[in-house]
Order: C-alpha cells, then structure tokens, then sequence
C-alpha cells in the first residue's frame, strides 16, 4: 500500500503530536502519516523502528479514536472491526509497515425524495443504495436491523420493502417474491395488505404462540426446498465455479421478519417449534446467497436468546438504530465497545457494517426520507 504527504496529513500529525507526547515525549516525530490517494482511501500511521510504540490493537484503536474525530467532518474515517496492519510499498525495514485507517473525503449524506428519485442512477439487481455514497452489494443477502423503540427499524424497513418490490430475475420479467411474516401485525403487516403481491403470515385471532409459529415454519421449510432445488438446478446447468442462480434466470426470494423477539414470546427455547425456526433460519442465512434466497430480521435487541449466533454471526449486513452505547452495540459490533463511531441524528439514524467485499467496518448511518408522492 502506499500513500502521499498531504496538507491533512501535517494537521494529523500536529494532533497525534499533542495527544501521544503526554504519554511518552520520545514518541514525537517517530511516524508519520501518509494519505492513500487511491481505493482502498484512507490514512496509513507509519512508526520509524526502534520505537516504544506497541502495534497492536489497543494502540490501533487509540490512534484511529484521535484521528477520527480530528478530521471529521472534513474527512469520515472507517471503523474496522479489527486491527489492518499492512505492508508500506517502497520502504525500508524501520518504515515498511504501518496502520491502516480506511476513510473517505466528506461524509455521506441522506437521500431525501421518491422512492423513483432515489433509485434513478442505480442498477438495484446490482446494488441497494442506503445513502448518497453508501450502497450495498446484492451479495449481501442477509440484514439484520436493531434498535431501540422509536429509532426507526420500521421507517428502515419501509424503505428496504419499496426497494425490494422494485427487483426482479435476471431478465427483468418476474418480480422478487417477498414473505413478511409479522407477528405484532404492525407497520409491515399493514405495508404488504397494501399489496397484494407480497405473501403475509400473521397470527390469527385464537392462535396460540406455538400454532402461529408452527406455520411460519412450514414456510420457511418451503423456502429451503426451493433453496435446495435452485442449488440443484444450478449444479446441473452451469459450467462456472464461482456463480448464483441468475445463471438459472429464477427471481430473489427475500424472507423479513419483523420483531423477531415477538415470534418466540411465551414459548421455551428447549420448545421444538423454536428449534424448528431457529435451524430453518440458520439454513436459509447460511446457505441461501447463491440460490438468491434473502433474510431480513429486525429486533429491538439482537440477544443469544433472540437471535442465535449462529444465525446472527452470518449477516451480512448489520444496522444498529437510535441509541449507540456499550449496551446496545455489544451484540452486534463487540469490537466497539471502547471507542464509538459519530453518529448522525434524526430518525433511522446509527451505524452499519457490510460485508460485501467492498466495505471495510462500522460506518455512520442515514437511512432515506421517503417524501410525499409515491404512496404506497
């Protein structure tokens, strides 16, 4: 990796120097710090050897919670979910690697308009745009959204279901089939009896938890069959090794689950209908990106007991709304603990991870303001 000496950087520089010269005074003018000029953006913090400083995670995470504040708002730095200590092109062995802090000029910003404005410059069987910069890959095929009451998971959902209804199959001539399953009846639930086309499951008047929950199984055993027969069917087709089921032409399937704690409300975790969910949720988050089959949850809080590991550690795309404190952040990004994002106030703001190959940690989130014009 390599980088260039730039006006910003003299500022860094002059910032680290007062901070870290409190700690230890022989620290001052052991490093320096390059600007990468060119993708992957960011800063690189080169010690020169011998040093007292320790590379290791607590000094990176030091260093990137001086920085990050000192640039913004001119710059937004990255947060990794872990240490990138990387080799420095060009250099001698007292300079030939350093830290890496991912980041970008300015800060993204919120899209405010229709739904058809928003979406106007973007391909979404390519990927979903979140904000003015900031969009995910369709190879991200799972999500998983958290937060407080009143901190917008409903108004972040509304968005990804106007989204998601606007996608198609290959071709572009059969629609992404949606299952809601929306055990409070709430905004979802009142969104897909606006439409016809998305397939609700809601729990009837004298259902008790374990009936409801015995019938969204069956729906969701559905789905892994027919994850299971695109796998298949793939197979058999196609000649590539790395490739999904747009090879076969069949449309996204997307499972949302709204309020997920609200699905298992009453019954035992030991219970085999919560079994049954759990491992037919795991299958489908594991194993469902090639056969185009998504999972969308939201949940106030993304406990062990709510959301299981196994199934929580396989989202690919992890947004944590309202309030962001060492309680709410422990679940979903345990590396934040020490050391937090700035976050961006309103509703449907926090913070997000992707794992798309194309992002590189936690960043600050907005979601879109969908305005009057488009009902829905």
């Amino acid at each position: 990796m390599q980088g260039k000496h730039t006006t910003i950087c003299n500022y860094i520089e002059n910032v680290l120097d007062s901070v870290l010269s409190d700690e230890a005074s022989t620290i001052k003018q052991s490093y320096l710090v390059l600007e990468v000029i060119k993708e992957p953006y960011g800063f690189l913090f080169i010690p020169r050897y011998p040093t007292n400083l320790v590379l290791n995670t607590d000094t990176y995470y030091r260093i990137y919670d001086i920085i990050s504040a000192a640039v913004f708002p001119e710059y937004t730095c990255v947060r990794p979910t872990s240490m990138q200590l990387v080799e420095v092109d060009g250099e001698q062995l007292a300079t030939a690697r350093g830290f890496y802090f991912p980041g970008y000029k300015g800060k993204k910003q919120r899209f405010v308009g229709t739904i058809t404005k928003i979406v106007a410059d973007y391909d979404l069987n390519k990927e979903i745009p979140l904000m003015r910069g900031l969009t995910v890959g369709r190879n991200a095929t799972t999500w998983i959204i958290s937060g407080n009451t009143g901190s917008g998971k409903s108004y972040a959902l509304r968005y990804l279901e106007e989204i998601i209804s606007r996608l198609t199959n290959q071709n572009g001539d059969e629609p992404a089939q949606v299952i809601m399953i929306d055990p409070k009846k709430s905004d979802g639930a009142r969104y897909a009896k606006k439409h016809s086309e998305i397939k609700l499951l809601i729990p009837e008047d004298s259902d008790r938890p374990e009936d409801f929950l015995t019938r969204v199984n069956a729906e969701l055993a559905a789905v892994v069959n027919e994850m299971q027969l695109r796998q298949s069917k793939l197979y058999e087709v196609s000649n590539k090794i790395s490739t999904d089921a747009n090879e076969i032409n069949v449309p996204p399937i997307f499972v949302v689950l709204e309020e997920m704690a609200s699905l298992t409300l009453g019954l035992a975790s030991t219970s085999r209908q919560v079994k049954d969910l759990y491992r037919e949720l795991e299958l489908i988050a594991l194993l469902g990106r090639e056969s185009l089959i998504n999972l969308i949850i939201t949940s106030q809080i993304a406990r062990n007991d709510i959301v299981p590991i196994p199934i929580r550690s396989q989202m690919n795309v992890r947004i944590l709304l309202g309030r962001i404190d060492k309680a709410t952040v422990q679940y979903l990004f345990p590396s934040m603990i020490d050391g937090l994002s700035i976050p961006i106030g309103g509703l449907g703001t926090g913070i997000i991870e992707i794992n798309d190959g194309k992002h590189y940690g936690i960043e600050p989130l907005a979601m879109p303001t969908i305005t009057k014009g488009e009902e829905s």
